[in-house]
């Protein structure tokens, strides 16, 4: 609707995307991306404590409790969601399951969405845990969140097949964004994207008021997803 941002659903005040996803697209030389945040992420809020929480806190008791309440919220979602993000790019099912990479600075010896991805309930069904791939790596190219072609290469065949890309946070989907083209780039047929939290700020802008109102009118409820959502779009409008 008017308002909200038709890649990433942030709001925005300009007609159709917001700066950031116009500007990433653009550089890409993408006209658009099939993006649903499955939460949005407030400064304060409970998800943005775990999805930092799983990666960075000291205390590994502490990493192992925001990734085991991720893994789940996570799989909930794709066990009740997937079949909603595979409408929207005209699918019938996803032929893989992949993880944009963290970034090479982290120094990680294995990639946390990845493990959300299997220790998810969802990911520990036999059909699903076959279809969990990695697809990507950082081609060395870059740094920061700006949105390259050449950010990723693609290490496994995808040519003619149809997949979603999931990620835990997104802030200006550069890095997500960047794999898509990547994902297109080495001949798959359709890309889908769902990150696990949004992130969002009421202070961002007057619109972002309007629009933190109307998520507290309509909350989070994990039936629905912001594809299969009955309760509408906004009445009056955001952006009017």
């Amino acid at each position: 609707q008017p308002g909200v941002c038709t890649t990433c659903r942030q709001p925005t005040e300009n007609d159709g995307n917001c700066t950031s996803c116009a500007n990433a697209l653009t550089r890409l030389g993408m006209s658009d991306a099939a993006v649903v945040p499955m939460v949005l992420r407030p400064p304060t809020s409970q998800v943005r404590n775990m999805t930092r929480q799983y990666k960075r806190h000291p205390e590994p008791e502490q990493r192992d409790n925001g990734e085991y309440a991720l893994a789940d919220f996570t799989g909930r979602f794709l066990s009740l969601h997937e079949d909603c993000l595979a409408e929207l790019v005209g699918v019938d099912r996803f032929d893989i399951v992949t993880w944009v990479p963290s970034s090479p600075e982290s120094h990680r010896a294995y990639d946390p969405v990845e493990v959300l991805l299997r220790r998810s309930g969802w990911g520990q069904v036999a059909g699903n845990a076959s279809r969990i791939i990695g697809t990507l790596q950082h081609a060395g190219h870059g740094a920061g969140r700006e949105a390259r072609k050449d950010r990723f290469d693609v290490t496994h065949d995808v040519s003619h097949l149809s997949v979603l890309l999931v990620d835990d946070t997104w802030v200006t989907g550069g890095h997500m964004l960047s794999a898509v083209r990547a994902l297109l780039d080495a001949d798959a047929d359709a890309v889908a994207n769902t990150v696990i939290a949004r992130q969002f700020d009421r202070a961002w802008s007057p619109i972002a008021l309007d629009y933190d109102a109307e998520s507290r009118r309509v909350p989070f409820q994990p039936r629905w997803c912001s594809v299969c959502d009955p309760r509408g779009p906004a009445d009056p409008p955001l952006l009017r």
